[in-house]
């Protein structure tokens, strides 16, 4: 069964319906990164129903904190960035605690999710606790998994954009660009791609 509603019965393909990809845009994680608000408001709509429906049925409650990170995403997108914030690191530090930093890369994502609505917001308590959680990452053993790697990337680039170091900047954006292109992991591709 590959079932594509949060509603439904979440069956064998459910992780699918979850991440997709980036460029699927059938895949709930992957509605949350795309560009339009109208693609991220269907996403988080489903994000919200799916975490229900996991909740209800008991069922994948180690997906839950990563659905919230999201949904709490697109709060900040809408203006409550400082509840938003707080719920996002409680998601982060939700999956961290239940090991979800490895299995699964959620804690990439999420981690990710953190550091950008810290940028976002962008006070400088903000932009230094984005470092901190960088740096947990980071610390992560994980013996040079390409996910975590490719992530730090695109995160310290950020932070080092947000600080207004553009030589630093300029030298994580390419590696970050190469890096993706060698993985062809697509997302990363057009997120490096859009970074100016």
């Amino acid at each position: 069964m590959h079932q594509r509603h949060a509603g439904c019965h979440l069956g064998e393909g459910q992780r699918d319906v979850v991440t997709g990809s980036l460029d699927d845009p059938q895949g709930i994680l992957g509605l949350a990164h795309r560009p339009t608000a109208a693609d991220r408001e269907r996403g988080e709509k489903l994000l919200a129903e799916l975490s229900d429906v996991f909740r209800r049925q008991r069922q994948n409650l180690g997906e839950v904190p990563i659905v919230n990170a999201y949904v709490a995403r697109e709060r900040a997108r809408a203006g409550d960035r400082d509840e938003a914030v707080s719920l996002v690191r409680a998601a982060v530090n939700d999956l961290f605690r239940e090991g979800q930093q490895v299995s699964g890369a959620w804690g990439f994502a999420g981690t990710g999710v953190l550091v950008e609505t810290l940028l976002d917001r962008g006070t400088e308590a903000d932009v230094a606790e984005a470092e901190a959680a960088i740096e947990r990452l980071a610390a992560m053993p994980t013996d040079g998994l390409a996910m975590r790697d490719i992530w730090l990337l695109r995160l310290k680039a950020l932070v080092a954009q947000a600080r207004g170091d553009a030589t630093a900047y300029a030298d994580l954006k390419n590696r970050y660009t190469e890096m993706a292109r060698s993985l062809e992991f697509a997302g990363h591709i057009a997120w490096a791609e859009a970074m100016p």
